[in-house]
């Protein structure tokens, strides 16, 4: 799991392709909206980027705050 804060961009898909390269199932991505001690980037997006760059991985989301989401988006 990467939590909040998160690494940069960079340093999500290095440790996407570690954990991939190392024969884990799954990687999950906090969804917070802030955080006080560093970045938090918008977890679906980076969830969708993974995806292009990842073969194996089941990707998701640790924690979606669903009152603040709209629904349609994420259905």
């Amino acid at each position: 799991m990467i939590g909040a804060p998160s690494p940069s961009i960079n340093g999500i898909f290095l440790r996407a392709r570690k954990v991939e390269k190392n024969s884990f199932d799954s990687l999950w991505i906090a969804d917070h909206l802030l955080s006080f001690t560093g970045p938090c980037p918008e977890a679906w997006s980076i969830l969708a980027a993974l995806a292009t760059t990842t073969n194996k991985l089941l990707l998701g989301t640790a924690v979606s705050d669903l009152h603040r989401r709209n629904p349609a988006l994420l259905a």
